[in-house]
């Protein structure tokens, strides 16, 4: 059995309080949350949840249902964390700067 230890392309915040906040970056860790800590198990979308996150971490391009549908059960039980984390460091840009296109510098596909 393959198992694939994805990342999703924005990580959910999850907690009772902003500063308690758990960030789920990927199914697998959305599925250990879901079995092992969920708040109000057993509710419709925590349902979906776990078999939408099951099917992620065996088949590669389910990811970001799993990721709605992890959205939705912790919505349901009323622990989701709308907005952006506090930055803890500054990142610098990822797209090269103007001059840097303009000498050829070519964008990685």
């Amino acid at each position: 059995m393959l198992t694939f230890d994805l990342k999703w392309i924005a990580p959910i915040r999850v907690g009772v309080l902003d500063d308690d906040a758990t960030v789920v970056e990927g199914p697998m860790q959305a599925l250990s949350l879901l079995h092992d800590d969920w708040p109000a198990p057993g509710g419709k979308h925590h349902q979906t949840a776990i078999q939408e996150c099951k099917l992620a971490c065996h088949e590669l391009g389910r990811s970001e249902k799993a990721r709605e549908a992890f959205m939705a059960a912790a919505l349901e039980a009323g622990i989701l964390i709308f907005g952006r984390a506090p930055a803890r460091k500054q990142r610098s840009s990822v797209l090269p700067r103007a001059s840097e296109r303009r000498k050829g510098f070519a964008l990685p596909v």
